[in-house]
């Protein structure tokens, strides 16, 4: 996998004004926004991207500055080219890299987490299965009353699998992916709340009944539906929030 991924040293509005450009920048090559086109106006770029009219206008200054775009008073901002400087091309290689991060962390957590899952349902006792049962019943009424799933519960759900299998290293290596997970599930639960709930209570309740019959194949193939369903919810992240990305700095 890549590197080392801190916190970004970039102030929040940093953040944001360059998620918006790279997002704008996606658009323009893309063909979305093609040259000679206009960009939408300022209010509906900060109406769409939900951040203040100052990102914005840091934004377009941006991609004004990579060549991208020109703004002609009275009339808007226009596309000039599909291509963009130097900058602008480092930058977006910067960014395409940390989704490549993303999507090789979360194809080791499948690999991983299948395998444990597995493990889990031969090697489990009593009071791993009361462990799990209680965690699931918790965010069953969590999301009753806050019509969505607790990230740092269902997390943890992932976690007793783990310890269920009895395997340290295994445990020890999904412990020291929970930070960069569960930031990801907090941004995806602010998108579907309802529907993540439903769907992952379910496969949860899945995964714990194949594991407390001792069905090794039923919980592996459990556990992969889970994981292929967090590597969808990944992309949709990935190409619906484009501040996210920058939340994994180098």
């Amino acid at each position: 996998m890549g590197g080392n991924m801190n916190s970004s040293p970039l102030s929040i509005s940093d953040n944001l004004s360059k998620a918006v450009a790279f997002d704008l920048y996606k658009k323009i090559r893309s063909g979305e926004y093609p040259v000679g086109s206009w960009l939408p106006s300022e209010f509906s770029l900060f109406s769409k991207y939900g951040v203040s009219r100052n990102t914005i206008r840091e934004s377009v200054r941006m991609i004004r500055n990579a060549g991208l775009v020109t703004t002609i008073k009275g009339s808007g901002t226009r596309v000039i080219s599909n291509v963009g400087n130097s900058e602008i091309r480092i930058f977006a290689d910067e960014i395409f890299a940390r989704a490549d991060y993303l999507r090789d962390l979360y194809d080791f957590r499948k690999i991983t987490e299948v395998e444990l899952c597995a493990k889990a349902a031969s090697r489990r006792n009593i009071q791993d299965i009361e462990l799990m049962q209680k965690n699931l019943d918790f965010n069953v009424c969590y999301s009753k009353i806050n019509n969505c799933v607790d990230a740092k519960s269902c997390f943890e759900f992932h976690i007793l699998v783990a310890n269920a299998s009895h395997s340290d290293i295994g445990l020890s290596m999904l412990i020291n992916l929970r930070p960069i997970v569960l930031q990801i599930m907090g941004e995806l639960a602010l998108h579907n709340r309802r529907k993540v709930a439903d769907s992952t209570l379910q496969l949860h309740r899945q995964i714990l009944d194949a594991i407390n019959i001792g069905d090794m194949d039923l919980a592996r193939l459990r556990m992969e539906e889970d994981m292929n369903k967090a590597i969808s919810e990944l992309e949709f992240l990935l190409e619906n929030s484009p501040d996210l990305l920058l939340k994994f700095a180098h």
